[in-house]
């Protein structure tokens, strides 16, 4: 056989072997180049809705102070609005802005292009004509969790129309909605730039789908190289490696010990190899009294002695340090030992980490049994630990308290009529979901006798898996002081609105009205509207100045003012005669002052009168 038809056959199946790699090489590229397409765009994608959501968090609190009635929808709306104006932010991804537009079509926050605010756009066509601003209200509305608005915009500073890509997410409570855009152009360079650099590396990878070619025809001097550097790689990795690795013979000496572990101990190799450390590294005799090559011989011959084990040593500075050793045993060609390996990782830093765990342990442990809140643990369902307070509480000692349902301490339905056990799983759930949890809650004593307690709820992590903490504190007779205090203060306001006098509550400081009773409205015409924030002065009440002057100089000075006879003004400007009293009250949980009129007009005319007759009188006798 001539050498050419020698080779054919190799070279043959060479040149197959080649076309198939680059066919499944082509083949495994061109999916992996789709893949990086259809990533890049997720990705993009993903940025776009994470900044929506994230802004829409950042609002949350002030939705939720509107959906509870504390806040009013224009303010609400003029928040969020504010907070949006600087939700504008530049990172790898390009400007990036988050805009708020209204269910009407209106622009409410748009940072860069803030002469749009305030304005409809709802008849606005982009360049496919095509209303954008009605498809981002028409998929905020139809899509509770947002969704994504193609459509065409101007680059920034410039007439040029680009594809965008939006996502709009709603905020039905405010009838609005957030959202953000991304040029499909940026995408389609960064995906440009990623086929670039997939280009670059298609050469790499070919090159490496064809080293069998190139490694059939250099075996020999790849598989030599391969071996030279393995030898490089094991020495760097002995040498260089955190931990200690320490060859012995069977006498106790050591054989070899890498450079880490000459630089942990402090010890040059001359004070190490070949000779014994028994004194230097280690202890010269173990907790058994037994020597370094007792112990040593005890691993090599003892098949139940741990070939792992942790021991404190001491390095040249006097430093005691914890290693965790393990031993390998070391035979020649025959079988028999030799020696022993042992490979020792530092273990300091986890052993002082455990000492403060523990410690923090037993000082959580005193805290938890000395709390003066009653508390106790839940998992699956039931109670797993509890402290003094909380046993106290349910009148029942720990051992009967702990193990039982959390459940069995409620009655069968709460304060609201709700039913205890639906109620109390609707809590946990949300609490095993990370949300703590605060409310009131009735519990019910093995004896039968109920109180009710302010409850905190909390996720606690362990390594058991997921428990509650829950913290209890007996509000019961908090909870009838609140309800005594509720029905004088009811009985007050009764009293108030129904006394035959004029009554007003003033502020001390302002001298504003902030209660007035509807014998007031009656006898001065002055209706409820026009009393409530004003004060006596600009309602016109008194019909002298210096009058007034003096009253509160005397109330300032002596505290309360009794029988103070002075003229009133009623609201179509005729005069009241009245016998002024005020004093200071607590009211709603601040000092006020009670200002009690009396109208005197009548008795005043029958007084002028009478004087008048009685002159009358002494003028004809």
């Amino acid at each position: 056989m001539t050498p050419g038809k020698m080779l054919f056959y190799p070279i043959l199946v060479i040149v197959i072997n080649a076309v198939v790699v680059i066919t499944a090489f082509y083949l495994s590229f061109d999916k992996w180049a789709r893949d990086i397409l259809t990533e890049t765009e997720d990705q993009y994608n993903n940025h776009i809705r994470q900044l929506v959501l994230l802004a829409k968090d950042s609002v949350a609190d002030t939705i939720e102070s509107y959906k509870q009635g504390t806040l009013p929808k224009d303010e609400a709306l003029a928040r969020v609005r504010a907070k949006v104006r600087g939700m504008v932010n530049e990172d790898s991804h390009g400007l990036s802005y988050i805009f708020m537009g209204a269910y009407d079509g209106r622009m409410l926050a748009l940072p860069i292009e803030p002469h749009k605010e305030l304005t409809s756009l709802w008849d606005f066509k982009d360049g496919f004509e095509r209303h954008a601003i009605r498809e981002f209200v028409r998929t905020a509305q139809k899509s509770p969790e947002g969704g994504f608005v193609r459509h065409s915009y101007y680059l920034p500073d410039s007439s040029v129309v680009r594809e965008k890509l939006t996502f709009v997410l709603g905020i039905p409570e405010l009838d609005s909605y957030l959202g953000t855009s991304i040029y499909f152009q940026q995408i389609t360079h960064d995906q440009q730039l990623v086929l670039a650099s997939a280009k670059k590396r298609s050469l790499l990878y070919g090159f490496l789908f064809l080293m069998p070619v190139f490694l059939a025809l250099g075996y020999v001097v790849a598989r030599t190289l391969e071996l030279a550097q393995s030898k490089v790689r094991y020495e760097n990795l002995v040498q260089n490696v955190s931990s200690v690795i320490i060859e012995w013979d069977l006498d106790g000496n050591v054989k070899f010990i890498n450079d880490y572990g000459k630089r942990f101990f402090g010890h040059s190799h001359r004070e190490l190899v070949e000779s014994s450390v028994a004194g230097i590294i280690v202890s010269p005799f173990g907790q058994n009294g037994d020597t370094l090559k007792q112990r040593i011989d005890a691993i090599v011959t003892q098949p139940d002695v741990p070939a792992h084990l942790e021991s404190e040593v001491t390095t040249r500075s006097g430093e005691r340090v914890w290693l965790a050793w393990t031993n390998t045993v070391l035979r020649n060609t025959e079988g028999a030992p030799s020696g022993m390996l042992s490979v020792g990782l530092d273990q300091t830093l986890r052993k002082k980490t455990d000492d403060a765990l523990i410690k923090s342990e037993m000082r959580y442990r005193s805290f938890f049994l000395s709390a003066l809140d009653g508390i106790f643990i839940i998992n699956n369902g039931s109670i797993v630990d509890a402290n003094n307070q909380a046993v106290q509480l349910f009148g029942v000692p720990v051992t009967k308290f702990v193990g039982t349902p959390a459940a069995q301490w409620s009655p069968e339905y709460q304060e609201d009529g709700a039913v205890s056990r639906e109620k109390e799983n609707e809590l946990i759930r949300r609490a095993l979901d990370g949300v703590p949890q605060r409310y009131e809650w009735l519990f019910q004593r093995q004896d039968g006798s109920l109180f009710l307690a302010d409850v905190s709820l909390n996720l606690v992590p362990h390594a058991d898996g997921q428990m509650l903490r829950a913290s209890i504190r007996d509000i019961t007779e908090t909870r009838m002081a609140q309800e005594a205090l509720r029905q004088v203060r009811e009985r007050f306001v009764c009293a108030f609105h129904e006394s035959p006098l004029m009554m007003l509550i003033i502020d001390p400081a302002s001298h504003a009205i902030i209660e007035a009773n509807d014998t007031f409205v009656a006898g001065t015409g002055h209706s409820h509207a026009d009393v409530h924030g004003q004060t006596d002065e600009t309602l016109c009440l008194w019909k002298e100045n210096a009058a007034r002057a003096e009253f509160y100089e005397t109330l300032a000075r002596d505290g309360k003012i009794q029988n103070y006879e002075a003229a009133l003004v009623r609201k179509d400007g005729s005069n009241i005669y009245a016998m002024l009293t005020a004093y200071g009250i607590h009211y709603s949980g601040h000092n006020e002052i009670m200002f009690v009129i009396r109208d005197i007009t009548e008795r005043r005319r029958r007084i002028e009168a009478l004087s008048e007759a009685q002159e009358k009188f002494a003028e004809a006798f």
